[in-house]
């Protein structure tokens, strides 16, 4: 094991891009899936099926994509 400290916690934000990513898309697949595999699930129109992850994830989404510049400098300035 290695004995380097970290000294920032500004990576975790960083990390949590490609997470809530990934969270998104399954998210989104998974109720494509259902609304393919259910029937009473079909929605009247394309807009609704995508709005519901888009609304649901897009907001956490959102800010972890709006702190990702700041958390790349101070995780850079700190780590120095």
């Amino acid at each position: 094991m290695s004995n380097v400290r970290v000294g920032s916690r500004w990576w975790y934000w960083v990390a949590a891009v490609p997470l809530v990513t990934a969270f998104w898309v399954a998210s989104s697949l998974w109720v494509a899936v259902v609304a393919v595999v259910v029937p009473e699930a079909v929605v009247a129109d394309v807009e609704s099926l995508v709005s519901i992850p888009a609304v649901a994830l897009g907001v956490p989404a959102l800010v972890v994509f709006a702190v990702l510049p700041l958390a790349l400098w101070r995780d850079a300035r700190d780590s120095c």
